[in-house]
């Protein structure tokens, strides 16, 4: 039996509560918008990127979703995510924002409340025995709402980097590879293996779950997948190593320059060590800057074993930001 839906918070008075729709989006664009004016965060969604939210079967905006609107302006909003087709952990995903315009008057802390609240309520609904947690991350200079955090009992988990490498100069020709491995194109044809691979390289990161069919179509060679500056590593037919591209156009105004990111970087674990991700790395920079990007951009676990940092570092990459997953245990409850 599903369970009732979690109500709407008691906070801001005047504001209509409901779920979000599609026609939703372009007052949910201006509320990010006008937060992003205020907290300087360097990233904007589109409205295509909004779109895909409501495009999981689990995503269940009507019983995961919350929205606040002043009139028909939104001012706040809350999303629930888990991705239930995991063998490992439920990763209990909280999201939201308020506007500027609407904080301090308690709507954040209530928001977080209902969050809570439907996630514990999720975590029954999903049943079975795995651990689960509820995570949420913040830049790291958003102190105000990691403090609220920790006051709930979240507490830091992991540690993310954001780096960027400036374009201007011509980047020295990548480092060569091993006899008989072939750097080339992406190619379409080859998305099922490349999907393949990426299980195995991300299986020993942390927090990672296999990516499905429809998974790696929506996230990964999507609305903002470059694959004319995507490559790949083949030993023979066998791809052992692969960068996957993507760009955010929106964002060029509010950084004022141009960006091309390295999306996806990975080896097969037995190639790990033997250069392929240094010269796919180094491949990709001079493919950037040659398309007329002004700078390239990655993300990185800080405390990724692979030695994925090193290799970035090595290819003058530095640190642009950073970003903290927090978590608490969601314990499953019966009756």
């Amino acid at each position: 039996m599903v369970a009732a839906r979690v109500q709407p918070p008691r906070a801001g008075s005047g504001l209509r509560w409901r779920s979000p729709t599609p026609a939703d989006i372009p007052a949910w664009l201006q509320l990010l918008e006008a937060a992003e004016a205020v907290d300087h965060v360097g990233e904007l969604p589109d409205a295509d990127e909004l779109l895909l939210e409501f495009e999981p079967d689990w995503a269940d905006p009507e019983r995961n979703a919350l929205f606040g609107f002043d009139g028909e302006q939104a001012v706040a909003f809350a999303w629930v995510q888990c991705n239930p087709n995991t063998t490992t952990a439920y990763r209990v995903q909280l999201g939201g924002e308020v506007h500027p315009g609407w904080r301090r008057v308690g709507v954040g802390t209530f928001l977080l409340d209902w969050l809570e609240a439907r996630g514990r309520q999720l975590r029954t609904e999903l049943g079975g025995d795995l651990p689960a947690n509820l995570e949420v991350r913040v830049d790291q200079h958003q102190i105000d709402r990691a403090r609220l955090l920790e006051r709930r009992g979240f507490v830091p988990t992991r540690h993310w980097i954001q780096m960027g490498r400036d374009l201007t100069d011509t980047p020295p020709p990548p480092p060569p590879l091993e006899t008989g491995l072939v750097l080339e194109p992406y190619r379409q044809e080859l998305d099922e293996a490349l999907r393949i691979v990426h299980n195995g390289a991300f299986a020993d990161h942390w927090g990672f779950q296999p990516r499905t069919c429809e998974e790696w179509r929506r996230w990964y060679i999507g609305h903002n997948f470059r694959g004319d500056l995507s490559r790949v590593v083949r030993d023979g037919e066998q791809i052992v190593g692969y960068c996957l591209a993507e760009t955010y156009p929106q964002d060029a105004e509010l950084k004022g320059y141009t960006e091309a990111w390295v999306g996806v970087l990975g080896t097969r674990p037995e190639w790990r060590r033997r250069g392929i991700a240094g010269a796919l790395l180094g491949d990709a920079l001079r493919t950037f800057a040659a398309a007329g990007f002004d700078r390239a951009a990655l993300g990185v676990d800080a405390e990724n074993a692979s030695g994925a940092l090193r290799v970035y570092e090595r290819s003058g990459f530095t640190v642009n930001k950073r970003s903290v997953t927090y978590t608490k245990p969601l314990e499953l409850r019966v009756g």
